[in-house]
């Protein structure tokens, strides 16, 4: 009788009764009872042992866990994935500024103390996330950390500047390096160690299908190196249609290789996007001799509504809504230049959606007075994080 499942005591041969019935008993026995009945106590159950190579749920093979016993309720087990976040299932809320990409460590050598490098947080999309966070919006970081402790490095930076890990991947691969040597006058220079880490190795299930954010932020490496940046561009074209899109190219050339190649692809993320933040330098790179003013226009006349031109010490060009303005640099003391461009997108972005004009409705309402106001207080923000070592943008109290 180890198949049997008995209801009360048997009476003579009887037939075990079938599942629904069972749970319909089940159901009954484990009601509460109404106020002024008396108890009544239900029936005994005995369930059968599982056989080899079952659990608890029929058919499970060895390995899977069991369902928790629960009274009165059956409960899913959850799938063992890494954790994204749910995935998308949780909303993120209208108001939130999602950024995707590269999550590295930065090893600063400097000329003057070459025997001891120091590691610092990095990574383009990374460190306007913190900006972001440390000016006091809301933001969630998607990227693929480790672990181990270059991992939680990155992770406690993230999470003290303020910065949301709902969609952050638990990854299993190991973590980019970028070596980052400052010259004298602040410059930096940049070589990297990528091959096979964590952040270009995206899945498609990995980022959320319907994250219902403001905007989204992307661009540098994540966009560029394969197998990832394919699932990421294709992810980022499809939010396009609601969500305003901000990339910024960030070219890294020594791990571009295909300059025609890298240059249908920026093409391509330009064409679906509302915000364009780039360098004069990149801009040189990706088209040598082009004119960087007669591209933001032509990127204008396409569909964008912000495109921003940064050129070092001559400040910043933009084009919006058809006018054209410049900005000049913020006067500050160099110590370095490390992550003045991500912290002025960040900044950016925070001034857009702090005045309402980030998400597609507001940013189609953008005058070319307010893109002025953004720039330069994005200008400010660039020019106090040129003031430290490292990409270390400031907190919101630091600008009062």
């Amino acid at each position: 009788m180890a198949d049997a499942v008995l209801l009360r005591p048997a009476r003579g041969r009887r037939r075990a009764p079938g599942a629904r019935r069972v749970r319909r008993q089940l159901r009954g026995a484990r009601r509460t009872p109404a106020h002024g009945h008396r108890h009544r106590e239900g029936p005994t159950v005995r369930a059968r042992e599982p056989l080899r190579g079952e659990t608890a749920r029929r058919g499970r093979p060895d390995g899977h866990h069991r369902l928790p016993q629960h009274r009165g309720r059956r409960v899913r087990r959850r799938a063992h994935r890494p954790d994204p976040g749910a995935l998308g299932r949780r909303k993120a809320g209208p108001q939130v500024i999602g950024v995707v990409g590269e999550a590295l460590i930065d090893l600063e050598v400097a000329q003057t103390d070459a025997r001891h490098p120091i590691a610092h947080p990095g990574g383009s999309p990374m460190n306007v996330a913190v900006t972001l966070g440390r000016l006091g919006s809301d933001v969630a970081f998607l990227g693929r950390l480790l672990s181990d402790a270059f991992g939680k490095l990155l992770r406690t930076h993230l999470t003290e500047s303020n910065v949301d890990l709902r969609w952050a991947v638990d990854a299993a691969e190991p973590t980019s390096l970028a070596i980052v040597s400052v010259a004298l006058g602040g410059s930096a220079g940049y070589a990297f160690h990528v091959q096979g880490t964590a952040d270009w190795q995206w899945s498609g299930w990995e980022l959320p299908a319907d994250p219902d954010l403001e905007a989204v932020h992307a661009g540098s490496l994540a966009l560029a190196l394969e197998p990832g940046g394919e699932v990421v561009g294709r992810w980022l074209e499809g939010l396009a249609t609601g969500t305003t899109i901000s990339v910024d190219p960030n070219v890294r050339p020594a791990l571009l290789g295909d300059r025609d190649g890298y240059r249908d692809n920026v093409d391509r993320w330009i064409s679906f996007s509302s915000i364009v933040k780039v360098s004069d330098e990149d801009l040189e790179w990706i088209w040598p001799g082009a004119d960087p003013d007669e591209l933001a226009g032509r990127w204008v006349d396409k569909g964008c509504k912000l495109v921003v031109v940064t050129r070092g010490g001559r400040g910043s060009l933009a084009h919006c809504g058809g006018e054209r303005f410049e900005v000049p640099t913020a006067k500050t003391e160099i110590v370095d230049t490390v992550g003045a461009g991500d912290a002025l997108s960040g900044a950016l972005l925070d001034w857009l959606s702090r005045h309402d004009r980030l998400d597609q409705q507001g940013l189609a309402r953008l005058s070319a007075d307010e893109a002025r106001e953004a720039v330069e207080f994005a200008s400010r923000v660039a020019a106090i994080t040129c003031s430290r070592a490292g990409a270390n943008p400031p907190r919101r109290s630091e600008l009062d």
